[in-house]
């Protein structure tokens, strides 16, 4: 059963850490744009990078924050939880991966 508050708290925290953001959500952006770009963008596979992302992100809070948990090195967080995070990372980040993807398209128009 996924915690709507510990979801939020992780998203939150997922979104304002600067190194989360540039090792994997800035990774995730680039990679999905250029698939919406090429038209080989499957959505049911994009969950699973965002999914990376979100688990990555309940360990650092766990290491940062030291809430211990249930659930080994994700602390308080369970998969529920953290697939909950991934969607909502990926409804936060889908218009930059849209912007991204566009882009891309028009770059590979300006060299054509």
């Amino acid at each position: 059963m996924t915690d709507h508050t510990d979801a939020r708290e992780l998203t939150l925290f997922a979104t304002n850490d600067g190194d989360l953001y540039r090792s994997h959500i800035q990774p995730i952006i680039q990679n999905l744009s250029r698939k919406v770009a090429a038209g080989t963008y499957d959505a049911d596979k994009a969950p699973t990078l965002w999914r990376y992302a979100a688990d990555d992100a309940a360990q650092r809070y766990t290491r940062e924050h030291g809430t211990p948990g249930p659930h080994g090195a994700y602390g308080s967080f369970s998969v529920a939880t953290r697939r909950a995070v991934a969607a909502m990372l990926a409804d936060s980040y889908a218009e930059s991966v849209a912007d991204a993807a566009q882009a891309i398209a028009a770059a590979r128009q300006v060299r054509k």
